[in-house]
């Protein structure tokens, strides 16, 4: 707190420009819950679905930011001394262990989670992590729904297990990625490290840095693959990057990212795969660029997206 004081002094604060001082104000806004960010932007301002937006003040907020920054590094020391967590993205929540904890990322915001031991877990929008009562007192088992990004700390008396609807997936210090939310399929991208993926007493593959499982639960197989990791996990700073990927799996990334329903009607789609990168875009750009490289014809109404 001393360091955020001695930082935001009011020269350095009349430093910023106008535009960098709105998209700084608007993040503490946001992080601090008094208002969401919006995921469709007019196609002029290429942000992405955390996105900044542009808000003006009078001069006099740049000192008061200085006071508003001090009081949210104080909320957030107490709520982290009492265990209590937000639901806002890039929180950085550290959870104590006392009771079940069940963490929500709602679509259209992504959120940073940290452990009572100290391992990191970013949540992809639409997402859900149970962490159960007296974590890392015997063991460290936690239950995700949907997408999330690992980075664990080592503890090799007691492995970290993440269990998804069909998959196990131990590790004892290591990063990775865990990825449900494409219909059957569930998909374990290691980092770095090594994990084991169990599907009930069966050992299925151990995996190493830049290897990934992808598991098909509606004809109960699977396929091992190299990939690049650093690029497929990526979107925990806001790129999203699709390698040979079928488009009914962009299109349910694309609507837990941007708080859409995105409807594919013609079975023609359903076998369409797609290489593309969105860094940052807003949702109108991604659909524009995606409709070029994929061949299909849309229309966005409000939050609805159809495709033909």
């Amino acid at each position: 707190m001393d360091d955020a004081y001695s930082a935001q002094t009011p020269d350095a604060l009349l430093d910023l420009s106008d535009e960098e001082y709105s998209s700084a104000w608007l993040q503490f806004r946001e992080k601090a819950g008094i208002e969401q960010k919006p995921v469709n932007l007019p196609e002029t301002q290429p942000a992405p679905a955390f996105a900044k937006a542009r808000i003006y003040r009078l001069r006099w907020t740049r000192y008061a930011a200085a006071i508003l920054i001090i009081a949210a590094s104080v909320a957030g020391l107490y709520r982290g001394l009492h265990g209590k967590h937000s639901n806002y993205p890039g929180s950085g929540n550290s959870l104590a262990g006392a009771g079940t904890q069940l963490i929500r990322s709602n679509p259209g915001m992504h959120q940073q989670v940290r452990l009572v031991d100290g391992s990191i877990v970013y949540l992809f929008p639409g997402s859900e992590l149970r962490i159960p009562a007296g974590y890392d007192q015997r063991d460290r088992i936690v239950t995700l729904k949907g997408r999330a990004f690992f980075d664990i700390r080592q503890a090799p008396e007691k492995p970290f297990i993440v269990q998804t609807s069909t998959l196990v997936t131990t590790v004892l210090g290591t990063s990775f990625e865990i990825n449900e939310n494409a219909h059957d399929l569930v998909s374990v991208t290691v980092r770095t490290g090594l994990v084991a993926i169990h599907k009930g007493h069966s050992e299925l593959a151990r995996l190493s840095h830049d290897r990934q499982i992808r598991y098909h639960a509606a004809n109960d197989s699977f396929a091992v693959s190299g990939v690049n990791a650093e690029t497929a996990c990526n979107w925990i700073v806001g790129d999203l990057e699709f390698e040979n990927t079928p488009l009914p799996e962009i299109c349910k990334t694309l609507e837990n990212w941007y708080a859409v329903t995105i409807e594919l009607p013609d079975p023609k789609w359903q076998h369409k795969k797609v290489s593309v990168k969105f860094n940052r875009q807003s949702l109108q750009t991604v659909l524009k660029v995606l409709s070029l490289t994929a061949g299909f014809n849309y229309q966005l109404e409000n939050k609805l997206v159809k495709i033909n």
